[in-house]
């Protein structure tokens, strides 16, 4: 679970507990005890709240956004014009390292929250990785 430490996450925005009451807000994961299902997220003011995997979003693998619009794009799925350009601000903001920007922007519609984030358990039983993206182009008609 290592290579989830320093992943900026955001908290649920409608967790119902949340003793740290940081619904919405965003930090970085500092440790992840996968056994106990404990995720500890540092946000901006320095405290550390614990979480369980399932209360906290992380952005996909870039290349897994590209492919919900490359879905779109290809008339696999539909999605409106406003779905589309959500995705690919998202994913810009992603590209250009804003992720809390991008997390915001992300979860505000549904369907750009679908194609572009997802909880950490979800990241750590699908095998997700950084490395996914790695040697990817951005070209979007690959």
């Amino acid at each position: 679970m290592d290579e989830l430490v320093d992943k900026v996450v955001m908290v649920h925005p409608n967790l119902t507990q949340d003793p740290a009451n940081r619904q919405g807000q965003t930090g970085s994961i500092t440790n992840v005890v996968h056994e106990n299902d404990e995720v500890f997220v540092r946000f901006d003011d320095n405290n550390i709240g614990l979480y369980s995997s399932d209360a906290l979003f992380l952005l996909k693998p870039a290349s897994l956004i590209l492919e919900s619009l490359r879905s779109a794009i290809y008339g696999i799925d539909y999605l409106d014009s406003k779905d589309i350009v959500g995705i690919l601000d998202v994913y810009a903001l992603q590209a250009s390292g804003q992720i809390k920007e991008a997390l915001k922007l992300a979860i505000r519609n549904e369907t750009v929250r679908i194609a572009s984030i997802v909880f950490v358990d979800d990241w750590i039983d699908r095998g997700y990785t950084d490395e996914q993206d790695r040697g990817q182009s951005p070209n979007i008609g690959r």
